[in-house]
């Protein structure tokens, strides 16, 4: 069972979306690091990278996923 917060794992239908559109989507530069025990992380000596960061209004993200899958 997922917290109030969280949402399932999207994360390829997600980054094909981010193709095309930033609208349903809150978006923030961080600067981003790979660990040597292969983490993703926050980091001051990490790479300035554009992030998804959380959503804006995943109801309609799966809305607009079902409806692009069905028709």
């Amino acid at each position: 069972m997922t917290k109030k917060n969280e949402t399932s794992i999207l994360f390829d239908t997600v980054a094909i979306y981010l193709g095309f559109s930033e609208d349903l989507l809150n978006i923030e530069e961080l600067k981003i690091e790979i660990t040597d025990r292969g983490l993703t992380q926050i980091s001051e000596r990490g790479n300035l990278i554009r992030c998804a960061t959380s959503w804006k209004d995943v109801e309609a993200f799966k809305n607009f996923l079902v409806d692009r899958l069905i028709n």
